[in-house]
């Protein structure tokens, strides 16, 4: 009797066991077949050559060129755009604003110092610009001219 209720308390403890690695193992293919591939995001040959420079430990700062039409002029600020294509900028505390003016004579445009205000929506500026390290621009020079 006691033989019996021995096989049948080991039946019992290896059935539940099978049971459970089976489940186990049901989990297990599961969670492969729901593993979805993240995209990694190629990037541009620009980018690449952007993340090197990065990695020199002497590189105080960068500087970007950017030119467009005159959208809006704020306080501490100015919209241009190209091809469809808007870029905020700062406005540094020292901003150099020059406006090249054409002459009737062909020579070397006039230059004259203006203020900030004095750029209106329309005209063609160019924008030497520091990348601060919050990844925005940081305008200290303006070279405006009319609009072609």
């Amino acid at each position: 009797m006691k033989n019996i209720h021995l096989t049948i308390i080991i039946g019992l403890i290896l059935l539940v066991l099978g049971v459970g690695v089976g489940f186990l193992l049901g989990i297990s293919e599961k969670s492969e077949v729901n593993i979805k591939p993240t995209l990694i995001p190629e990037l541009t040959a620009q980018e690449r050559k952007i993340k090197m420079l990065l990695k020199h430990k002497t590189l105080d700062s960068l500087y970007a060129n950017i030119s467009g039409e005159v959208v809006e002029v704020g306080e501490n600020k100015i919209i241009i755009m190209r091809e469809q294509d808007k870029t905020e900028l700062e406005i540094g505390l020292i901003v150099h604003i020059i406006r090249l003016s054409p002459t009737e004579t062909g020579e070397a445009p006039a230059q004259e110092t203006i203020q900030l205000e004095q750029i209106k929506a329309g005209e063609h500026v160019t924008i030497y610009a520091v990348i601060t390290e919050q990844g925005k621009m940081k305008a200290e020079a303006i070279i405006a001219s009319p609009a072609n």
